[in-house]
């Protein structure tokens, strides 16, 4: 079993702390079906950094948890297209419907391959709407809370990525080195997405 240490406890503790405190201060000013979307990302997102408290990194080789993590990244950036460009949002609704149940099937049925591909595309689609449309929308109005969704998201891309390196058995990237950085860049998730999300 890979331990992780007190620093890493501490970051993952904070992760759901203030993740906790953003879902249940709620979200302001936005309609019905965003709060949903973002509380779903964010309530996974506190679910992440407590298995990984309670269990360590070994809980990243169920199958069931990739899966699951899929909805952080997807429902965030359902709920931004919601919000900021709605008549995009079926169009958009039903590529993340087809993204799951890729992700599920070669999950479960394929190799590793068309699983690492099949996740690295559908997360990347996902990551890149999170990271460039509230960019987008603090140029366009200034509010620096998109802003703070853009860096978020920029972090949940370097997690995705080193995490794919790892799952496809790339050696340039020790494991043990990704397994470490994993708690801090979910804390920073939890900070960020959670200010940005929340006004």
């Amino acid at each position: 079993m890979k331990i992780i240490n007190y620093i890493n406890k501490f970051f993952l503790l904070m992760a759901i702390i203030i993740g906790s405190y953003f879902v249940v201060n709620g979200f302001n000013n936005i309609s019905i079906i965003p709060v949903v979307l973002f509380t779903i990302g964010l309530g996974i997102l506190i679910l992440a950094s407590l298995l990984l408290l309670l269990f360590g990194v070994e809980i990243l080789e169920n199958k069931l948890v990739v899966v699951v993590s899929a909805l952080i990244p997807f429902s965030i950036s359902l709920g931004l297209v919601y919000q900021f460009f709605n008549c995009y949002f079926y169009y958009y609704l039903m590529f993340l419907i087809i993204g799951l149940i890729s992700i599920i099937y070669t999950r479960y049925t394929s190799g590793k391959l068309a699983s690492t591909i099949s996740v690295a595309f559908f997360h990347g689609i996902a990551g890149l709407i999170i990271f460039f449309m509230p960019f987008y929308l603090f140029i366009k109005m200034g509010t620096i809370n998109f802003l703070y969704i853009s860096i978020a998201a920029f972090f949940i891309g370097i997690g995705g990525i080193l995490l794919i390196f790892v799952k496809a058995g790339k050696k340039f990237i020790p494991a043990e080195l990704v397994y470490s950085l994993l708690p801090l860049i979910l804390l920073i998730l939890s900070v960020f997405f959670g200010l940005g999300l929340s006004k």
